[in-house]
């Protein structure tokens, strides 16, 4: 199938090409005939991928990089008053506008929430797969079973996950949604978590069957007001969908799973955490939907992989395990320590990057209560972004609020000297995690050598 937007040798150039959602436009306009560029600020293990499969990206942006092109694709990122937009004129689309244009005569399923996105829209691939679907799949994470996060189909069927900080998830006609929670988040745009809220209800009120969390307020409000078909999905609720019985079991969850009070038999994820098993339970609902039998979801759930930088275990050395997950905001960050006591025995120290200035401001007192839950948090000098300086407002703010919920701060440090500041440490902890969206996967690395040598 094709939608209608017209691709065949289009001239096609995407700003901002190392980002994980747009690296993954581009791969899917060219593999629909476009003639596709694109540039980024810096170098990127995206960008590196990308060349490396024979694309085009120039780092640094150039006004010259719109010349005889046919659009320009950018994230809301990008100022109106950018050079390169300006040179495009009238022919440019944000990220959100394209990827809605691409789903256009194909059967949708999106997933939005503010936390599990990525995870939930792997799962669920996953589970359609094992239900002998051949959906299009577009992730906002690399995972190695797609070897990056872009997987094409053959069928009617596109899936994705949706971007809800600037609104562009209202822009796809679904089938189906699934929301995984709604919390405060991404301020920068909406201002308010009423306008939030308001942003998360449109986009429930214009599809016809809702999955959502029962256990969360915010969804399991937005089902019952839900006027289509519906399925929610829970631990601790009377959910549609209802895990039962969750017991942590080597290295994963093991439960029974009740679908409108029948027992559908004992199931088992081999991924720790309840994030986990929320995600797992999502997916779960949309395969149903999608004609899935028990016994293939007994199936996809016992194989499942996950998403690289979700509570991805690195290597280890001099004792210590080294993990790295993309947990930014206080909740996330809350359930990456629960899904790690459960899987880790020992203390645990979390290296955070603090992502956003907006975000680190908007919720200090909160990061501060969420990392006090590991034995001790390193921050790292925080990640902006898209944003410039806010005053007073750097990692040294988190530093007190861990310390101030009660928790133990080691102080702020300069992303590149992460290595030598955690080898110093490795005989009081066994795990590390090295978390936050932004650049301190590079760390691994460095990390890694000096855990073994």
């Amino acid at each position: 199938m094709t939608s209608t937007l017209e691709l065949q040798h289009k001239r096609i150039h995407f700003m901002g090409a190392g980002g994980i959602g747009v690296s993954a436009l581009l791969r899917l306009a060219s593999a629909r005939g476009a003639l596709v560029s694109g540039c980024d600020r810096e170098e990127s293990e995206q960008v590196r991928l990308l060349a490396a499969d024979g694309f085009n990206i120039q780092i640094g942006h150039d006004p010259a990089h719109a010349e005889g092109i046919d659009l320009l694709v950018h994230t809301s990122a990008i100022p109106h008053t950018h050079p390169e937009l300006l040179a495009a004129g009238r022919w440019t689309m944000r990220r959100g506008t394209f990827l809605a244009r691409l789903m256009e005569n194909f059967r949708c399923i999106g997933v939005a929430g503010t936390h599990g996105k990525t995870s939930t829209t792997w799962f669920t691939a996953q589970l359609l797969l094992a239900a002998e679907k051949d959906p299009a799949v577009v992730l906002g994470g690399n995972t190695r079973k797609l070897g990056g996060n872009l997987r094409l189909g053959q069928g009617d069927l596109f899936l994705t996950e949706l971007d809800e900080s600037d609104a562009s998830f209202l822009e796809p006609k679904l089938e189906t949604a699934v929301i995984t929670n709604v919390e405060s988040d991404h301020l920068h745009h909406y201002g308010t978590f009423a306008e939030v809220k308001k942003a998360f209800a449109s986009f429930a009120a214009g599809v016809g069957f809702l999955v959502g969390c029962a256990d969360d307020a915010e969804t399991s409000s937005l089902l019952k007001n839900h006027a289509g078909e519906k399925c929610g999905f829970g631990i601790l609720t009377d959910a549609d969908l209802k895990a039962l019985n969750p017991v942590a079991q080597n290295g994963g969850t093991k439960f029974s799973l009740a679908c409108r009070g029948e027992t559908l038999g004992e199931y088992f994820i081999p991924l720790p955490g309840r994030c986990n098993l929320y995600n797992a339970l999502a997916a779960c609902a949309v395969a149903l939907r999608y004609g899935a039998t028990a016994e293939q979801l007994r199936v996809g759930l016992s194989a499942l992989t996950g998403v690289d930088r979700r509570l991805q275990k690195m290597g280890e050395g001099k004792g210590v395990a080294l993990y790295t997950d993309y947990a930014h905001h206080p909740t996330e960050i809350k359930a990456a320590i629960q899904a790690l006591r459960e899987s880790c025995a020992g203390k645990l120290l979390v290296v955070f990057q603090p992502h956003l200035y907006s975000r680190t401001r908007d919720y200090a007192a909160e990061f501060g209560v969420a990392l006090a839950k590991a034995d001790a948090t390193m921050l790292v000098d925080l990640y902006p972004a898209r944003e410039e300086p806010l005053p007073g407002v750097s990692s040294q703010l988190l530093v007190e609020s861990v310390n101030n919920a009660g928790g133990k701060a080691l102080g702020s440090v300069p992303l590149k000297v992460v290595p030598e500041e955690i080898v110093k440490l490795v005989s009081d902890f066994s795990t590390v995690v090295l978390m936050g969206a932004g650049d301190i996967e590079k760390a691994v690395a460095g990390v890694l050598a000096k855990l073994r040598g």
